[in-house]
């Protein structure tokens, strides 16, 4: 009994032995494999900050935050790997047999010990007690100590080091970047402004049913157009731009129908005024505003019902001609009350005061609602106005978070100071205006800054003049001149006198009709006759100085982008093509 209860001991003393080695050997493993775990992480971090220095993907600090997420989770997989690695009692046993030279004799004794190798009492115990005795020699922190390999580390710094400089370098699509994310900002901001309207109207109990079904359905609309994958910044721009206009408008709508309804009740009150004074046409002053007009004729036709008995013939057929009047004012907004005014006139005349009574209460209750309805519409047409202005911003907002970004298609850009486009290559592009020879020999016309289908001249060189002939719309070439000015005055910003100013056909100005003929009234002064040789003009066309009427046209143009008329994509060009149009200081 005492050999089995030893053989028993031993056998447990042989398995945590084994279990304690093998705890201490993953411990090393984890110390070895821990730097490699970090190389796939880094690696990945460092081709995203390469693609991100090619087009605009994630910002610095983002990718700085997904490589160290990546390492993180690589030491996490290896520790996970490592320790969740499951063998039996006896593998584990053939393992350390191996790495400590035990010749397998634990793992031999703990085979016997399991039973899985018959043999007599004697032999299992002598075998586990030389097992333990050889086991219990063995010092596991010496034989399985906690190393790791230097080159392992070299290569986790100079991959993060790799990464940090990718990252530190300024890198040029971090503004384009950094745009996109505000775009997509102010897209959100814009969808949640509509989703706040939405609520908004949803809950308006004084909408009509119809009225409010027809705002909710294009507000879902434009909610949809806002979170689409991919929008935009000029398709969110309409999509709020159109939900603004909407908004507007039925405000205004709301706005015209109050201001009806209450013009309606203010001209019924001079008229009922009239009828209560027994049709006098004395007038008792303004009575203060809406509030006061809906008073006023509640006191008149109360002060008419009491004194409908009192009045005499003429007074009532004053006093009904006054209620026709009233009645007339409120036919095209309350014909309920105009129809109850009408009966009640012909009540009076009749001499029937008790239906003239009925009547008149009839439509003073119906002007009642009338005023409240109008006093409703107006604080609708309040509320319609500040969702507009809260359209109006987000608009904005995305307006501002797209000015400064390349416009798709955009080949050119405006040169300062030479009053033409140019294209990429430099050359100047067709349809602007530049310096192009023509078939003449002559430089020929560029388009200028005006009314659509309007032609100016384009500027000569070394100062030859020349003619040309309109037509009916406007279009022609205009006459060439050329100022000169001695040397170190004038406005060339090389210093070198006064510079030619292309000489531009004006057959109307902005804001004014063309076409109109142009009469020279004789000269009746004293000053001498000039001599000498003068240009042609045959048809009596009139030219200005280029860089007189530049200003005319760059504030049309201003006023246009300032107002939103221009689309979104095209306020750049607009801009730096007058730009490039503006004459020299």
């Amino acid at each position: 009994m005492a050999a089995v209860d030893t053989t028993r001991d031993s056998y447990a003393q042989l398995q945590r032995m084994v279990t304690g080695w093998d705890r201490r050997w993953r411990l090393t493993q984890t110390v070895l494999w821990l730097p490699r775990a970090f190389i796939p992480g880094l690696i990945a971090g460092i081709m995203l900050a390469i693609i991100a220095r090619m087009r605009p993907l994630l910002t610095a600090p983002t990718i700085a935050l997904i490589a160290l997420g990546a390492a993180l989770l690589g030491a996490l997989i290896a520790a996970a790997v490592i320790w969740l690695w499951r063998r039996s009692l006896v593998e584990r046993a053939r393992h350390f047999d191996v790495d400590f030279g035990l010749g397998e004799r634990v793992s031999t004794a703990l085979e016997l010990g399991a039973g899985l190798i018959r043999s007599n009492d004697e032999l299992r115990a002598l075998q586990l007690a030389d097992a333990q005795t050889r086991a219990a020699a063995i010092r596991a922190r010496e034989r399985l100590p906690l190393k790791t390999q230097p080159r392992d580390w070299l290569i986790v710094v100079a991959l993060a080091g790799a990464l940090a400089i990718l990252l530190l370098l300024p890198n040029a699509q971090a503004e384009a970047l950094e745009q996109d994310e505000q775009q997509e900002a102010a897209i959100e901001d814009a969808a949640e402004a509509v989703r706040d309207i939405t609520q908004d109207i949803a809950a308006d109990a004084d909408l009509g049913n119809e009225e409010r079904q027809a705002l909710l359905e294009q507000l879902a609309e434009t909610i949809e157009r806002l979170e689409q994958p991919n929008i935009t910044p000029e398709e969110a721009f309409a999509a709020v731009s159109d939900m603004e206009t909407a908004l507007r408008e039925r405000g205004e709508q709301m706005g015209d129908e109050a201001a009806q309804n209450r013009a309606a009740l203010a001209a019924a009150a001079d008229a009922l005024r009239e009828a209560a004074d027994g049709g006098s046409s004395e007038q008792q002053g303004d009575q203060g505003g809406d509030a006061a007009d809906m008073e006023q004729v509640e006191q008149n036709m109360e002060q008419l019902s009491e004194n409908a008995d009192q009045l005499t013939e003429e007074q009532r057929e004053m006093a009904a001609e006054a209620l026709r009047r009233a009645a007339d004012a409120l036919q095209s907004t309350n014909p309920g009350a105009a129809d109850a005014l009408n009966n009640a006139a012909d009540a009076l005349e009749n001499g029937d005061t008790q239906t003239a009574q009925e009547q008149l209460q009839s439509a003073q209750d119906q002007m009642r609602r009338q005023n409240d309805q109008a006093g409703r519409q107006q604080a609708q047409a309040g509320e319609m106005s500040d969702q507009a202005e809260r359209m109006q911003d987000a608009g904005e907002q995305i307006s501002q978070a797209q000015e400064g970004q390349p416009q798709a298609g955009q080949e050119g850009q405006a040169q300062p100071g030479d009053g033409q486009m140019r294209s990429e290559g430099g050359q100047p592009q067709d349809g602007q205006p530049g310096d192009q020879p023509g078939d003449d020999g002559q430089p020929g016309g560029g388009q200028q800054p005006g009314d659509q289908g309007q032609q100016g001249g384009a500027a000569q060189q070394g100062g030859a003049q020349g003619g040309g002939a309109g037509d009916d719309t406007g279009e022609g070439q205009g006459e060439v001149g050329q100022a000169v000015s001695p040397p170190g005055q004038g406005n060339n910003p090389d210093g070198e006198g006064e510079g030619e100013f292309e000489r531009v056909n004006v057959p109307r100005r902005i804001g004014g009709e063309g076409g109109e003929e142009i009469v020279l009234e004789p000269d009746a002064s004293d000053a001498p006759v000039q001599e000498g040789e003068f240009a042609e003009n045959p048809e009596g066309q009139v030219t200005v100085p280029y860089n007189e009427v530049f200003g005319d046209y760059r504030d049309a143009a201003t006023r246009a982008l300032d107002g939103g008329y221009v689309p979104l994509g095209l306020r750049d060009v607009v801009r730096d093509y007058f730009i490039g149009l503006e004459p020299g200081p």
